[in-house]
């Protein structure tokens, strides 16, 4: 592990929810300084390569989705990802795995540059990249190969795109010199830890016993701590997204996960995405005989947040993919507001900077 003392204290660019997109300094070259590369960014906000990449993906888009609301062709190319290690210690009642899961072969590290350079003649400069599959950190581990997991983000990042590592996080959080070592030699600044009440096999917390989302906060609360304990002694802005299914069980305990992440400004320093996705008919998934459906979500989503979100503000490709709406949070107050507004005669001004 290099020494963590020497650690580059600027190598991404937080802004607000989102982050601005450049070319990641690799860990053993001298970084530019944080506010040279925003206003670099201010100042050519878009190379032309990005460009050339954006037209042809607006170009392919389906005539009906080249809609005034639209991103996908003006702002980003595509959400890549790739098929790694598909093994995972946890047995969740919706698993997208197949039941042969555990006993497919990790890819070679050959084999996953190669899904990284497709990635790349796919999105062009400044894509994000899902490092995925199972539990990628699970299974490099428990192999015996976890620089392997390192070189994979570091050379994502040198082919310039942007990984994110999903997980269900247990391994990282019983071996925490395993991340740090992914934030400090693989430059990893972002990760997404899947936490719900589907998953059985998280130590401490048997499916059985937990019975609502609220259940759960300790485990969030710990990997709060532990990703402000590696920034305070790396400098890196490792920052995490919460990934939660939702089902007919825990729906309604939707709300209480998004109250727990506002009520405190150090949370929503951390955890800067939330993500909820309705069960899906998939892989070993038990599948619920009344679905919940994406509307469902929606609203839960409004009454977590005590705000009338938008969901058609804009729109990443198709609109039934997804629906997404960002939040305003003051520091230290964390006073949040939205940033789009539930307020159709805005609808023309949002349009127009699109």
């Amino acid at each position: 592990m290099a020494d963590i003392a020497k650690v580059p204290k600027t190598n991404d660019i937080p802004v607000g929810g989102a982050k601005i997109l450049s070319r990641f300094p690799q860990p053993d070259k001298k970084p530019v300084g944080v506010w040279a590369r925003r206003w670099a960014a201010f100042k050519n906000p878009l190379d032309p390569e990005k460009a050339a990449y954006l037209k042809a993906r607006w170009q392919e888009l389906p005539e009906c989705t080249k809609t005034p609301n639209q991103i996908a062709g003006r702002h980003i190319t595509h959400c890549g990802f790739t098929l790694g290690a598909s093994y995972c210690s946890f047995h969740c009642t919706h698993c997208y795995l197949p039941k042969n899961a555990n006993s497919v072969p990790i890819p070679s590290l050959e084999q996953m540059k190669e899904q990284i350079d497709a990635n790349r003649r796919l999105q062009g400069p400044g894509g994000g990249l899902q490092i995925t599959g199972g539990d990628v950190a699970d299974a490099y581990w428990r192999a015996g190969r976890p620089d392997e997991l390192v070189e994979i983000l570091r050379y994502t990042y040198q082919v310039g795109l942007v990984p994110m590592l999903f997980t269900h996080g247990q391994t990282l959080f019983e071996q925490p010199r395993f991340l740090e070592q992914l934030v400090v030699d693989g430059g990893l600044r972002q990760l997404a830890v899947h936490i719900d009440m589907t998953q059985a096999g998280r130590k401490g917390y048997p499916i059985q016993q937990v019975l609502s989302e609220a259940d759960l906060h300790p485990v969030r609360q710990q990997f709060t701590d532990l990703a402000l304990s590696i920034r305070e002694r790396t400098g890196a802005a490792l920052e995490l997204a919460h990934n939660c299914t939702v089902t007919r069980r825990n729906i309604d305990h939707i709300p209480e996960i998004i109250r727990w992440v506002l009520a405190d400004p150090d949370r929503s320093l951390i955890w800067r995405v939330l993500s909820f996705q309705p069960e899906a008919d998939t892989g070993r998934t038990i599948y619920s005989e009344k679905p919940v459906t994406p509307e469902d979500v929606w609203l839960k989503l409004q009454e977590g947040s005590g705000f009338p979100l938008r969901r058609e503000a804009t729109i990443f490709g198709h609109p039934d993919c997804n629906s997404w709406a960002p939040l305003m949070i003051a520091r230290p107050s964390g006073l949040a507001m939205p940033i789009l507004h539930d307020n159709k005669s805005l609808d023309q001004f949002v349009k127009s900077i699109l």
